[in-house]
């Protein structure tokens, strides 16, 4: 069966990923989301609204169809103090989500690309509230997935995601086509350990437990003061 690469892989996933929505949601949704809602009155809280040089930008990283994005639309109603963005790897679940969203500022981002991060900093700026939900899967390695987390951040942001202790990647099926998608194991040491090198703060952990089984953990990190 044929492993693609996870630009390939979700552009040829893309109209079938709606399906896979309850699935996901079960891993992070219900602790990410109230602690999303907390992460922006925290910051709005930090720095008054007429005390700030521009508004206060909510990015999700690896944002898919729109998944989160959608949800964060609705929570910012009335909260013209913020800006939202997204980002994915895929082209055609980018195309996706800007269907989906009525406000959000959305690109295609190679995380994993320092010159592309640069390029979206210089043209958009750093985000005061991160999500990067389902991305470090697709990250080999925990250091890389820190330091472009902490490359997209503004100075004492907040960084929300999960890691997910997924041993083999799911079969996807896109028409008569089965296949995989690039993943990667992490440790949940290893991603602690990645996470305090890179100069965060681990503010606090969730883990999601279903029949016993440990199948995601939630995190919430604190940014360094500086900028990388």
């Amino acid at each position: 069966m044929e492993n693609l690469d996870p630009a390939s892989g979700y552009d040829l996933y893309a109209p079938y990923y709606k399906k896979d929505h309850a699935h996901l949601d079960s891993f992070d949704w219900t602790i990410a989301g109230a602690w999303w809602r907390e992460a922006l009155a925290q910051l709005e809280a930090g720095v008054p609204a007429e005390n700030r040089k521009g508004p206060l930008i909510a990015l999700d990283a690896g944002c898919g169809d729109g998944r989160s994005l959608v949800r964060f639309e609705k929570w910012l109603a009335g909260h013209e103090s913020a800006a939202l963005q997204g980002f994915d790897l895929s082209p055609q679940m980018v195309k996706l989500a800007s269907a989906k969203t009525h406000s959000a500022t959305l690109g295609v981002l190679d995380v994993e690309d320092q010159q592309a991060r640069e390029a979206w900093v210089q043209q958009r700026g750093r985000a005061d509230l991160l999500s990067a939900f389902f991305l470090l899967v697709h990250i080999d390695r925990e250091e890389d997935f820190f330091v472009a987390m902490r490359h997209l951040l503004a100075p004492k942001g907040i960084l929300l995601m999960n890691t997910i202790p997924q041993r083999k990647p799911p079969v996807l099926v896109a028409g008569t086509k089965k296949f995989t998608i690039l993943s990667h194991s992490h440790r949940l040491e290893a991603v602690r350990e990645a996470g305090y090198d890179a100069g965060f703060d681990l503010v606090r952990e969730h883990p999601v437990v279903e029949e016993d089984e440990l199948i995601s953990t939630v995190f919430w990190w604190a940014a360094p003061r500086e900028v990388q």
